[in-house]
This record gives structure tokens, C-alpha cells and sequence, in this order.
């Protein structure tokens, strides 16, 4: 931080106006206790420690979704079919010889007398039953039992999703799926349209109402499976800018952080916070409504905290940037003054009009402009596809990994906190970096695939257990690190679409989880087997990736193309066709 109230600090290589401003910032966050602080007092002045706990918990709203595919679908551990007010002895006979799925779904019904003949079924004697039974057909059960220590009424109970039913879940996830698929793109374009923090207060309002419907109304089965559908789309409305707001107000040296706390810890936060509302209620509308109550604080983010300065700046609203900037300099106890932003804005007005007159830019641009670009978008796209393929499945099959169901979803969401950390370790670390933070997770994420089927060969729900737990620790860990390496290495003007579309490859990996699931059923080592596979292809297709530590975050197309494709042209020799090259760009 400069102590100069009177001018910018000093311009370094490849360093924009709305990057060098955060020198005039305390570098501490939220998460941070001080470290090189003269006055520890600031740290609960700095404004990024309420912008970025705010956008935490914002995106741990995100859980009131998520959780329906665990807890508001959860099949029951018993169910019979409920043959009426009959004896013991009868049931015994209306199933007798039927076994699996014919005895959930089938009973023989006598028809050698009239129950109006005898009297109550639950008084027939032995002699009676047995001349009734002497002729008898095979009836569809229409009414059923449930019992089950965890739940007391779920979606199936309620509308008995078992027999010719019992593919809805699988079909709620594909709709599930067709909402993560479109959200993020939905997310992005509104986002891009109405600034970060009046995108989040419409998709939290637009939750709570949609998730209140479905909790005091009944829509049927068909009708919950379709508002899933507009729910989660809403969902990642408000999940889309909490991801990328840490990234543009924060500071350089806890930004990546910031964004990776985010996305590692704060959905299986917010799952974590489902899991305690559901211990205590066991009914799935009721868990409903409450859950969807945690979005509530998200819609009055536009009057608790100031949009992001770069999307104003972009955006050409240089008034309300300033007034942005200000506000959290004063937060902060920061040195911005009206000379510095009227520096900034004769830079980016400077810009503008060089470019305009080398006729270099587009009114809009595009992942597809630059080469570097584009293939970086491909590949994360296609590595978060795997990687959200199987973190989704993990969590959808938790319940087959034998052991409490309490525990192991307790389990599975705690684990993004280490992987967090561990991950930020990484990719602060020379030898690492964002990139080799990511291989690494992903490689996680390959191995735990290999367990899976290890614990097949030798019947092992520990193995299992140990698999799923690694699986979701590298899962969460290289998810977190890929948005950190997205809001870094995409320019301000593609940001939002680089998320949403790579977003969007990470919720499509969901696409795939109910056909895996049904793959199991018949081949239970093939899924995994492919997963492996393609994530270990992922992770080699990395390592060709640019590295993002230690640069600066980039404005435009032009500013991106300056930082990492001119570090090509610095490794080859200095020809005198390149050092004129040199000489004319700078």
C-alpha cells in the first residue's frame, strides 16, 4: 500500500489501471489475521472481509438445490406393499412365493370367495384363508409400507416413486441436470447485463419464491421434476457472480483465495447446514422451506455491498466506479483519491481510442478471438466435465457405500475444507503454481476411480468408503483451484463467459451420473473404469496449459495477449525481426 494521497503508484510491466488501484488497499482479508499489518484494528474494517463472507454464504445457498438429490429423494431402507386391514396369515399368502421386486410389486389376490362373504379379512381363520387362497391371481400393488430410521416422508413415500414409478428420482435428476446445464449460461448473460451484485439479490428472490412453491404447494411428481428444473437454473443465477465477485475486488495477494474458499468450502457448508435441519426435521417439505430460507440475506446484496468496480469500468459507468472505489477506500482505510480515478479513466479512454484507431477491436469479444484462449476454454471445460462427473456421482451414490448415511454425508462435505487448504498451499508454491495445483486434484480424482473398482474385486466398503472420500477431496480441490486459474487468466471483457461456459462443463458431468448409475446396476466396474480413464487424459492435457502465478489479472483480449503470448516470443532467440517487434510495441 502506497502512503501518498496525491498519485497512482508506480506503473509496472504488463500492470492496467483497475489492477494497480489495489495497491492502495490493506492487503488483508477476511480469512486473514494480520499478517504484515501495522494495525491489527483494520481487520474488521477492511470491506473484502464482509464482501467476501457475504459472497460466501451467498453461494452456499446453493445447497437448498443440491440437497434435493440427497435428502428430498431419499429412498426409504423398507418398503412392502400394504395389502390393507389383513391378518398375518394373509400376507403370508398373498406373497408366498414371490420374492424381489414381484414382492414389492405384486400380490396374489384370492378369488375363490368375496371378502363381503366372510366379513373383515383380519378375521379369517386358517380354514378360511386357505379355501379363498385356492384360487388366486397376480394384482399390481397399489399401496405401500415405509419405514426408515432417517426420513420419516421423502418425494417417494409421498408419491410412491417404487415399482413402475421407481425410475422418477433418476428422471428428477435429469432435470436436475438440464437446470445445472443451462444455469450457468443463463447466469452469465444476466450477470453480464445487470452487474455482479443486482444478479444475486434476483437469483436468491427468485429461489426463496420458487423453493417456497414447491415446499407449501403440491405439484405432483411431474410438476416437482419440472420446477427442479427452474430452481437450480436460479440457484447458479446466484452462484455464478458470488464465484467471480471475490476474484474482482479482492486483493492480488488473497483473490485466488478468496475465490477458492468459495467454491471448495462453502456448498458443502451449506449442505453441512442442510444436514443439521434435516436431522431435526425428517420431512422433505417441511426441510424445504427452511432450507430455501438460507437465500433470504442474499437479496439485499446491492445495499450491503458496491458493485464491482472492473464490471462498471467495463461497462463504461465510470461515475458510479468511482463512487465504488471510494466507498470501499473509505471502508478500508485505503488511499484512492478523485486524482487517481481520473488517472484510471484517462487510461482505459486512452486505450479505447488507440485501439479504435488501429481498428483492433470489436464491439464484443469473444473465447473464439484468440487461439490461447479458446483451447484453455476447451480444455478446463472438458476436465471440469469429468471432474463434476464424478464428484456428482459420488454424492448421489453415498448411500451404497455402507455405513451411517449421517456420517458419510457429514464426511464428504467437510472434506472440501482440507482440500482448500491444501489446494492454496499448492498453488501459492513455486513448484506447483494454479496449474499444477489443478493436475494434481484431477490426478486425485483418477485414483479414486481405481479404488473404486479395488474395492469391487475385494468386496470392500472400507476401500469404497476411502475412494469416495479421496474422489470428493480432489474433486472440490481441483474445482476450487480451476475458478481461481478461470478469474485469473480470462480477460474482464470474457470472464463471465469463460466461467459460465466452463461452469456449464462442470455441471454437464452430471448429465451422465444417472445413466452411470443404472451402469452399475449391470456392470458396477465400467463406470469407474471410464472415469478413470478420461480424467487421467484430462490431467495430461493440462500440462499445456499457461500458468497464472505471479501475473496480473487482465482487462482485455489485448492486455492477455501481451502477458502470455508475448513469454513465448521471450524464449526464442532476439532476432532482429523480434527485437523490432519489441521496439514498436512498447
Amino acid at each position: 500500500m502506497t502512503d501518498s494521497e496525491e498519485s497512482f503508484p508506480v506503473k509496472k510491466e504488463n500492470q492496467n489501471g483497475l489492477e494497480r488501484v489495489l495497491e492502495c488497499f490493506p492487503e488483508m482479508s477476511w480469512y486473514h489475521f494480520g499478517k504484515g499489518q501495522k494495525s491489527p484494528k483494520r481487520l474488521s474494517s477492511h470491506p473484502s472481509d464482509r464482501l467476501f463472507a457475504y459472497c460466501y454464504y451467498g453461494y452456499m445457498g446453493v445447497a437448498t438445490a443440491v440437497a434435493g438429490n440427497i435428502f428430498y429423494q431419499y429412498r426409504p431402507s423398507e418398503i412392502s406393499c400394504d395389502y390393507g386391514d389383513v391378518s398375518d396369515e394373509y400376507a403370508l399368502l398373498a406373497s408366498q412365493n414371490l420374492t424381489g421386486e414381484d414382492a414389492l410389486c405384486t400380490f396374489y389376490e384370492p378369488t375363490g370367495c368375496e371378502r363381503e362373504e366372510f366379513g373383515n379379512a383380519s378375521t379369517w381363520d386358517g380354514d378360511t384363508l386357505e379355501q379363498c387362497f385356492e384360487q388366486k391371481e397376480l394384482a399390481e400393488c397399489t399401496h405401500f409400507k415405509y419405514s426408515d430410521s432417517n426420513f420419516n416422508k421423502t418425494l417417494v413415500s409421498e408419491y410412491n416413486l417404487v415399482c413402475g414409478k421407481k425410475t422418477m428420482p433418476l428422471i428428477f435428476i435429469m432435470l436436475f441436470n438440464i437446470g445445472l446445464m443451462v444455469g450457468p449460461i443463463v447466469a452469465g448473460k444476466v450477470s453480464d447485463k445487470l452487474g455482479r451484485t443486482k444478479t444475486i439479490s434476483f437469483g436468491a428472490l427468485a429461489c426463496v419464491s420458487l423453493n417456497m412453491l414447491i415446499g407449501v404447494t403440491d405439484l405432483g411428481a411431474w410438476g416437482y421434476g419440472i420446477m427442479r428444473i427452474f430452481t437450480v437454473i436460479c440457484s447458479l443465477v446466484l452462484a455464478l457472480p458470488n464465484m467471480v465477485y471475490p476474484s474482482e475486488v479482492l486483493t492480488p495477494k488473497y483473490r485466488s483465495m478468496g475465490a477458492m474458499m468459495v467454491v471448495a468450502t462453502a456448498l458443502g457448508a451449506g449442505i453441512l447446514i442442510v444436514v443439521a435441519i434435516a436431522w431435526f426435521i425428517r420431512d422433505w417439505r417441511t426441510l424445504h422451506i427452511f432450507a430455501s430460507l438460507v437465500n433470504v440475506p442474499s437479496i439485499f446484496a446491492p445495499l450491503l455491498m458496491p458493485e464491482s468496480y472492473r464490471w462498471l469500468y467495463q461497462n463504461k459507468k465510470f461515475d458510479e466506479a468511482e463512487a465504488a472505489l471510494l466507498h470501499m477506500s473509505k471502508k478500508a482505510g485505503g488511499t484512492v483519491t478523485q486524482k487517481i480515478l481520473d488517472e484510471i479513466k484517462e487510461e482505459i479512454l486512452e486505450k479505447q481510442n488507440s485501439a479504435t484507431e488501429d481498428t483492433e477491436i470489436s464491439v464484443e469479444e469473444t473465447l473464439g478471438q484468440n487461439a490461447t484462449i479458446k483451447r484453455t476454454a476447451l480444455t478446463l471445460t472438458f476436465c471440469q466435465f469429468i471432474r463434476g462427473l464424478i464428484q456428482f456421482y459420488l454424492l448421489y451414490t453415498v448411500a451404497s457405500l455402507g455405513g451411517d448415511f449421517w456420517v458419510n454425508n457429514i464426511i464428504n462435505n467437510i472434506i472440501g475444507f482440507p482440500a482448500c487448504f491444501v489446494s492454496v498451499w499448492m498453488m501459492n508454491n513455486y513448484s506447483f503454481g494454479r496449474k499444477g495445483a489443478f493436475i494434481f486434484g484431477l490426478a486425485c480424482c483418477a485414483i479414486s476411480q481405481l479404488l473404486r473398482v479395488g474395492s469391487l474385486i475385494i468386496n470392500s466398503n472400507l476401500c469404497a468408503m476411502m475412494a469416495s472420500y479421496l474422489g470428493l477431496f480432489g474433486a472440490m480441490g481441483s474445482m476450487a483451484v480451476g475458478q481461481a486459474y478461470t478469474s485469473e487468466l480470462f480477460p474482464t471483457t470474457v470472464r463471465i463467459k469463460a466461467t459460465a461456459v466452463i461452469y456449464t462443463g462442470a455441471m454437464g458431468g452430471s448429465f451422465l451420473v444417472p445413466i452411470w448409475m443404472v451402469l452399475d446396476s449391470y456392470i458396477p466396474w465400467l463406470a469407474t473404469s471410464i472415469n478413470f480413464t478420461l480424467m487421467s487424459l484430462g490431467a495430461f492435457m493440462c500440462f499445456k496449459l499457461p500458468e497464472t502465478f505471479g501475473n496480473p489479472m487482465t482487462e482485455t483480449i489485448s492486455d492477455f495477449e501481451q502477458i502470455y503470448e508475448n513469454k513465448k516470443a521471450a524464449d526464442e532467440p532476439d532476432s532482429e525481426e523480434l527485437l523490432l517487434k519489441k521496439a514498436e510495441n512498447n
